[in-house]
């Protein structure tokens, strides 16, 4: 009867694992100091890199915008925890270890997001909160009147334009100021 219960027991907690979802493959960076999470659920569409370009903001306050942006994402993911991330202090600037690469279209969607999760956080940062971030995000849409776009490299048989910037996963002070 032991043995019965045991082997039901295992088949139960193998199917719980096995109904577990993975969103991200995650690779350990050439440094050893992060783990590089990039989507299973979809392609980059920007591999290639045609039609890349370079966003310039018209103002200064352009990053602390794009920082609120990504902060509200990760702040819905991690709620109150996003204090439990590890931080550098950096003169008048405070930001998270881990970071993201989001590539933007040139309507200001957000079309990919590739996470660098800072060891330390990796216990935290978990492929469910990094898929809610990531499906926050794709929600979001950049005011593309803020900057103006310059094409590095234009592919005439890809029309969709777009730019990339690499920002720290959470922000809590920028410029002397609290986001």
């Amino acid at each position: 009867m032991k043995s019965i219960i045991t082997l039901l027991f295992l088949f139960m907690i193998v199917a719980a694992y096995g109904q577990r979802e993975t969103y991200f493959e995650y690779k350990l960076s050439s440094n050893g100091k992060y783990y590089i999470a990039t989507p299973l659920f979809e392609s980059n569409p920007y591999k290639d890199n045609k039609n890349q370009c370079i966003f310039q903001f018209k103002t200064s306050d352009g990053m602390m915008y794009l920082r609120k942006l990504v902060n509200s994402a990760t702040s819905f993911a991690l709620k109150n925890e996003v204090g439990e991330l590890k931080y550098v202090n950096m003169g008048n600037h405070e930001y998270s270890q881990s970071k993201l690469t989001i590539s933007i279209n040139d309507k200001g969607q957000v079309r990919y997001v590739i996470f660098m999760i800072a060891k330390e956080d990796s216990n935290l940062l978990l492929d469910s909160v990094l898929y809610q971030i990531y499906q926050k995000l794709q929600t979001m849409k950049l005011d593309m009147n803020r900057g103006v776009m310059e094409v590095i490299k234009e592919d005439s048989t890809s029309s969709e334009k777009y730019f990339s910037f690499t920002i720290q996963l959470y922000t809590r002070v920028f410029k002397g100021k609290k986001l």
